[in-house]
Parts: C-alpha cells; sequence; structure tokens
C-alpha cells in the first residue's frame, strides 16, 4: 500500500494501520536490537511478550538475513593485553576494551557512532563560531545551538560543509548525513 492509498482511507482505518506498523515495528526494534546484542531467543520472548517458539523463528531470522553483521563484528582486530581483549576499529583507529565476544559488533557499531559524531561536531564548532553561533547541547546523536532567524541558511550551510568534509576525509563506504530543525525550544526540534 503507497502513502496515497492509505490516505486515502477513512480516518479509522487510517489510525488502525498505523497501530498495526507501529507494533510491527517496534517488535522488530526488540527482535533487531536483543539479537545484535547478544540475546537469545528467550529473552526475546520475555522482552517481546512472544511464545518462545515466535521468538525462536524471529531470532532465526533476524541472522539468517543479517549475517553481515557477524561478518563485519569476525573480520575486526583483536589483541589480548594482560589478560584483558581488546577491539581495533578502523574507523577511529581505536582501540575498544571488548568484555565479551558477543560485544565484538555493538563495540564497533557504538565506537564508530560516537566517533563520526563527535567529528562532525568538531568540525561544526569550527564552522559555527565565526559567525557567532555556539554548540549548547550535544545529546547522543543530536547537537543543538542558538541562532537567529536570519542565520538559519548560513548555520545549515556551514553544518553541510561540516558533513562534506567528514564524508571526504573518511571515505566511508556510505556517505553519512544529517538533518537539520529550527524552533523556539528543545521540543519543537526533537
Amino acid at each position: 500500500m503507497t502513502l496515497e492509498e492509505m490516505k486515502a482511507l477513512p480516518e479509522g482505518k487510517q489510525k488502525a494501520l498505523y497501530n498495526k506498523i507501529k507494533e510491527i515495528r517496534n517488535l522488530g526494534k526488540v527482535v533487531n536490537f536483543s539479537s545484535v546484542y547478544g540475546a537469545g531467543p528467550p529473552k526475546i520472548a520475555l522482552t517481546a511478550s512472544l511464545p518462545l517458539k515466535q521468538a525462536e523463528l524471529l531470532h532465526a531470522t533476524y541472522w539468517e538475513r543479517n549475517k553481515s553483521v557477524k561478518q563485519v563484528a569476525n573480520s575486526t582486530l583483536i589483541k589480548t593485553v594482560y589478560n584483558q581483549r581488546w577491539q581495533y576499529n578502523p574507523i577511529s583507529g581505536f582501540w575498544y576494551y571488548l568484555k565479551a565476544e558477543k560485544d565484538r559488533f555493538s563495540t564497533l557499531n557504538q565506537g564508530s557512532g560516537s566517533y563520526i559524531f563527535d567529528y562532525w561536531l568538531r568540525k561544526s564548532k569550527e564552522k559555527l563560531n565565526p559567525i557567532g553561533v555556539s554548540i549548547l547541547l550535544q545529546y547522543h546523536d543530536e547537537m543543538g545551538g542558538m541562532c537567529l532567524k536570519f542565520q538559519k541558511d548560513i548555520v545549515t550551510k556551514k553544518l553541510t560543509e561540516a558533513m562534506n568534509e567528514l564524508n571526504q576525509e573518511l571515505k566511508l563506504n556510505v556517505s553519512i548525513s544529517f538533518s537539520v530543525d529550527f524552533g523556539n525550544n528543545y521540543a519543537s526540534v526533537h
């Protein structure tokens, strides 16, 4: 069903369809995050309030369709120093403490995300400070600042320049992007 077809439905049917999609999406998130962070079918069943058989099927299907997660994790360099295991992140060049084998992908994923975001923050700060705009908050994968209304276009341009430089310098196999929102308070842009 296309968005246009959904919009053509009566409001009650739209709401029911939206709720069904939301339910499926939430279940998908539970299976995705649980699986990638090392949980098995019993934990998925408990977390998602599912029968164990259904959780087993979802877990098996997840790994059948996402085998590259383990392939990427297993391709990383590991070293042991003083009985502690360390994993090399080829994007940041950092070695991260690896508590458990099941954490290989999440360590790589979380470390890469944090490094890329912090890299962009630094570049953004360098671009924004000369025009009098400061970064006032950084929360997970968001940053916030204050600017005057007439500065919106230049702020967007400077943030885009910072992202373009990041992509050129890191040369990842995918381009990193962002979205920008303006509002009068945090709730209006989150």
